[in-house]
């Protein structure tokens, strides 16, 4: 009863729209520019190979419990599924790396241009393309990735980074 009141005092003073002006303008600032992260642009040529293979720690079994996979066995995921695309990532904020991830990575409509940083809606409508991010950063996290821009590609069972210099 008495939050109801609460409510109903915040409709009639204006309070509850404001709020809610408010919420939707963080909700729009928050889907165009999400969190990212900000990595220094790469002052070498760099390429870095990485193995995706581990060590099942248990058996993997089918609906009916049959093993298909006993613990201890080593799984590349590579080998099961191809990586049929180049991952492509580059801070929006900065002019030339998006105008060399469109060049070099753009021409392929089958590679994902992944920001790290950016404003992304902005982005997205000025060159009508579709551009992914890296929330927080966590993939290139997980790949090891220290410059930009980046690309991530398969080479055999193992994924091949390279960090391009841009001057």
């Amino acid at each position: 009863m008495v939050l109801q009141k609460k409510m109903m005092e915040k409709q009639r003073n204006g309070e509850f729209a404001k709020e809610m002006k408010a919420l939707k303008e963080r909700s729009e600032q928050m889907m165009n520019r999400p969190y990212g992260v900000k990595l220094p642009r790469a002052k070498e040529y760099q390429v870095t190979s990485l193995s995706l293979v581990y060590r099942l720690k248990e058996d993997v079994v089918d609906a009916d419990g049959k093993i298909i996979y006993k613990a201890g066995t080593e799984v590349n995921p590579l080998t099961i599924k191809q990586l049929s695309k180049e991952l492509c990532f580059f801070d929006g904020d900065d002019l030339e790396q998006v105008k060399w991830v469109l060049k070099i990575c753009g021409a392929n409509p089958m590679n994902k241009l992944i920001m790290t940083n950016g404003g992304f809606i902005d982005l997205s409508h000025r060159y009508q393309r579709r551009f992914y991010f890296d929330q927080r950063g966590e993939i290139v996290e997980r790949l090891g990735i220290k410059s930009l821009p980046a690309k991530v590609k398969q080479r055999g069972d193992h994924l091949y980074v390279e960090e391009f210099p841009i001057d």
